[in-house]
This record gives structure tokens, sequence and C-alpha cells, in this order.
């Protein structure tokens, strides 16, 4: 997935839908394709591939959003599903509930979540942190 979102955005967004109706109940190649497709997909694009940003960041945040929905206790889906809003930019609110939900269950349900995204999430927790 990440080699098609890099290579071909177009080809992406279409592999995420087929991905959401075809796998709708099935919470790991949901995280997994959206999780992918947030990482490569950036806050920004240039004015050429802004429509493919945007079509790429609402495919991931779709993804995520329905991983949230079928495993609601996994901090690291609800991380990177934060990050997703973010990127869309708009109205935050959504976006720092969602980063906010992460971090409390990385610390109340640490086990939901598997050890090495836990691990991510702590990292990027403590780099906000030593900015602040």
């Amino acid at each position: 997935m990440v080699a098609a979102v890099d290579s071909v955005p177009d080809r992406a967004v279409l592999l995420a839908r087929r991905l959401r109706r075809e796998c709708r109940h099935t919470f790991e190649p949901l995280f997994a394709a959206g999780r992918a497709i947030n990482q490569v997909s950036g806050f920004e694009y240039n004015v050429a591939r802004d429509n493919q940003g945007m079509l790429l960041r609402e495919e991931a945040q779709r993804l995520l959003d329905r991983a949230v929905q079928l495993r609601p206790s996994d901090a690291a889906a609800w991380f990177e599903y934060g990050i997703a809003l973010k990127k869309r930019g708009g109205l935050q609110i959504d976006a720092f509930r969602a980063i906010r939900k992460a971090l409390a269950l990385a610390d109340e349900v640490p086990d939901s979540t598997l050890p090495p995204l836990l691990a991510g999430i702590h990292f990027q927790r403590a780099r906000y942190l030593q900015d602040w």
C-alpha cells in the first residue's frame, strides 16, 4: 500500500475505497492501510498535487474512522485518526480530542495496543513535551 500511495496516489485512493468496502468489519487491514496513507500524505502539497493530497487525506481519515469504531480501545488507531484529522485542516477540536483519547488509552489500557505502536505514541508525546 505504501508503494502505491507514494508512486500512484490515484491507485491508492481506489485501493482504499475497495478495502473499505470489502474489509469493513476487519480492523487490521483498515488500520494498516489508513496508517500507511496517513504517514505518506503530508500536511501540505504543491498546487499540482493538491487534489490528490486531499483525496489521500480523506481516504486515510475514512479508513481510520472505521478502525476506531471497530476497536475503540486501541490507542494507536485513535492517534493516527487524530493526525489524519489534523492533516485535513479546518476546525482542529476533533483532532485534538482524538489525540487526547489516544494518550489516555496509552496510559490506561496499554495492553490494547501493540508495543511498537504504543512506543511510537509515547515518543511523540515526549517530543511534544520537549518543545513545550
